[in-house]
């Protein structure tokens, strides 16, 4: 079992940013996967390249590090944060700025990228959730992804493309002890990650929980519209695409990915 050590309380983007690179990625066989991709779409380090939630850093800091030129963006302060202490870290001259996506057509040029990112199972919070318990309003979170994707869209370059994934179709609920957590002297703590879908009220939750010696539990929670697979390509296809497809990378085993051309 992992164990994540700590020298004082992590943020949430500390922890999860272990989760990501020990638990859920090899982090040099996905960075080949994506290099690959890019060659077979003509993606150089001369390319512009935008990462739309950035998260951590990762992959845009290890493709930094391969001399890609990336943007960064991302909409949580603690993300931001951990991004640019490791890009300082790391000699690099990347920095990530806290942008919200509904702001994004204001911020970046159209047509202005040859490649765009949004990774990570991201795009189900664009109607929020993230790290908070909401109410799920079935119309207005369609219309709010819908919406992104138009702004999306207007980013790239034409014949541009988006990389962009979610949560499986065949995802189940489950409730696994992934890891322990350490801080400095105490004792581990269980590392869990829960994930429950409500089918017929359209409700995903997920939430990475730290069990206590005691027994409490202390959770952060997740909750979105529990978008499908097609619903999503037809969103993809409304928003003006030209060709929407499904792509598999070997590294990459908890998302379903699409590659959509502008």
């Amino acid at each position: 079992m992992n164990t994540f050590n700590f020298s004082s309380e992590p943020s949430f983007a500390e922890l999860w940013d272990k989760c990501v690179r020990n638990l859920l990625y090899d982090v040099s066989d996905y960075t080949r996967d994506i290099e690959e991709l890019f060659t077979s779409k003509n993606i150089n380090k001369t390319s512009k390249i935008l990462d739309i939630s950035a998260g951590g850093g990762f992959p845009a800091l290890d493709l930094s590090l391969k001399g890609y030129v990336i943007d960064c963006i991302d909409g949580s302060n603690d993300e931001v944060e951990l991004f640019n202490k490791k890009s300082k870290e790391n000699k690099l001259e990347v920095r990530c700025e806290k942008v919200l996506w509904k702001d994004i057509a204001s911020l970046h040029r159209n047509n202005s990228y040859d490649f765009l990112f949004c990774r990570g199972n991201s795009f189900i919070y664009a109607a929020g959730g993230w790290n908070i318990e909401q109410d799920i309003d079935v119309t207005e979170s369609k219309k709010v992804f819908e919406q992104t994707l138009v702004n999306f869209l207007a980013l790239l370059k034409d014949g541009g493309y988006m990389y962009i994934d979610k949560f499986m179709d065949t995802e189940v609920s489950h409730y696994e002890t992934v890891g322990e957590i350490k801080v400095g002297d105490e004792s581990a703590e269980k590392l869990v990650f829960w994930t429950e879908r409500f089918p017929e009220q359209n409700i995903r939750k997920a939430s990475l929980i730290i069990e206590k010696i005691n027994g409490d539990k202390i959770a952060v929670p997740n909750t979105t519209y529990d978008l499908k697979g097609l619903e999503f390509e037809e969103m993809l296809k409304g928003a003006g695409f030209s060709s929407v497809s499904q792509i598999k990378l070997p590294s990459e085993k908890h998302f379903q990915i699409w590659l959509c051309k502008k």
